[in-house]
């Protein structure tokens, strides 16, 4: 589509598409201002009320205690004479700190004695062997029956004695552990009830009471309306 030149003017060619939309665009009528104003709908109604400064949850109080989560009484695992006591009363503890020390020359012996058994029984348990390996090394027909099974046995036991003694060994070095008495946790140490040259074991009652200080919870109650209140 071309458009004819006028004079003053000069019209370039425009394609038939865009020529259509500017057409349409002359002819679509445009509503007037007083015509939109006069479409609108009703004012909604604003309800307003004063700001007013008031308690959403307000505060309550209870009556309550503070009690610690944990609490430990110091008990002896093996009994004697204390010769050590390594913290002043009302003392912080850390967890793991040395507090009482058992006399311990009766358990070193005790572990000293194990360690020679077990010495003994590895001795037992070699001679055992040798026979034994000996006595299968020979010819069949030379060695009666009775004596190859008594070898066994013999190698047998000296295994179970063997075994036992190390397992002796073991009790006699957790008993001797025992004797250092650590904090199993960290906290407030109060009074000792037994003193340096006491007599102290498993049945004699606790040593002191080691009280843990962070965290700790708060105890109070509260009725069923507040409880539903708060919730």
């Amino acid at each position: 589509m071309e458009l004819a030149s006028l004079p003053g003017r000069t019209w370039r060619k425009l394609r038939p598409t865009t020529a259509l939309l500017l057409l349409l665009a002359l002819l679509i009528p445009v509503p007037s201002a007083q015509g939109r104003s006069l479409q609108k709908g009703p004012v909604p109604t604003v309800v307003v009320e004063p700001a007013a400064l008031r308690d959403v949850n307000p505060a309550q109080e209870y009556v309550g205690h503070v009690e610690a989560i944990q609490e430990v009484e110091i008990m002896p695992r093996v009994e004697g004479y204390l010769v050590k006591v390594n913290f002043q009363e009302g003392q912080y503890i850390h967890k793991g700190s040395l507090l009482y020390t058992i006399e311990q020359p009766p358990y070193l012996s005790r572990v000293k004695l194990w360690e020679a058994r077990v010495a003994q029984a590895k001795a037992a348990l070699y001679k055992a062997e040798m026979r034994l390996k000996r006595l299968r090394a020979a010819r069949p027909e030379s060695v009666p029956a009775t004596e190859m099974d008594n070898a066994v046995a013999n190698r047998d036991m000296a295994r179970a004695q063997l075994k036992e003694a190390q397992a002796q060994l073991e009790l006699a070095r957790i008993d001797l552990g025992y004797t250092e008495i650590k904090a199993p946790i960290s906290g407030l140490l109060g009074k000792t009830f037994f003193t340096r040259g006491n007599l102290v074991g498993p049945g004699k009652g606790p040593l002191a009471r080691l009280v843990q200080l962070e965290p700790i919870r708060v105890v109070y109650s509260i009725s069923d309306r507040d409880l539903i209140k708060l919730q």
